[in-house]
């Protein structure tokens, strides 16, 4: 059932913005005030200008510990991972259908908020390191200021800035998965 905000009117159980009283219908994104949306809630196009940290990425920073195995994950500004992960193979977003997935869930850190789709980005273990595949994801993925171009692969280095929607993100690893693996 829709909010009510008392003068304000109902905010909208999908895209959370004010509309009249009396509506029906939201006025922002068409959807039904009188009922809870089933499912989990699709990723809304994030408003406003796109966050671009001021913060240049060089060398790594030297407090961030660099995982002796799999690869870390550290939210911008933050001298702790986020996720470390050791899979070959793995996700980035937001808890979806299917949670037998290989995923870090971004959901508790303003994930949705942000504008990170469930399945925003594949990460995988290469012979070079990792590479980084956008999923076609609603706000797009940014790699140290290039936009990925959806479902395409691309190398993954470590250090690099990644930007899912508007959270940004620094990636570590020491040294090529596949490599160690194989001697």
């Amino acid at each position: 059932m829709a909010k009510e905000t008392g003068s304000l009117g109902k905010f909208c159980p999908v895209c959370k913005l004010a509309n009249e009283p009396d509506a029906l219908i939201c006025v922002h994104c068409g959807s039904l005030l009188n009922k809870t949306p089933s499912g989990p809630p699709t990723t809304q196009q994030v408003k406003g200008p796109r966050a671009v940290a001021s913060k240049t990425i060089g060398q790594p920073d030297p407090d961030m510990a660099i995982p002796a195995e799999g690869l870390a994950l550290y939210i911008t500004g933050s001298v702790k991972p986020f996720a470390i992960r050791t899979e070959d193979e793995f996700l980035i977003g937001r808890l979806g259908d299917d949670p037998s997935e290989p995923l870090i869930d971004l959901a508790e850190v303003e994930g949705f908020t942000l504008g990170v789709s469930r399945r925003h980005v594949l990460i995988r273990a290469v012979e070079e390191g990792y590479e980084i595949i956008d999923l076609n994801s609603k706000n797009g993925t940014w790699l140290d200021g290039k936009r990925l171009v959806p479902n395409q692969p691309n190398a993954l280095p470590s250090g690099a800035r990644l930007l899912l929607g508007q959270m940004d993100f620094i990636v570590m690893y020491q040294s090529s998965p596949d490599v160690e693996k194989q001697t």
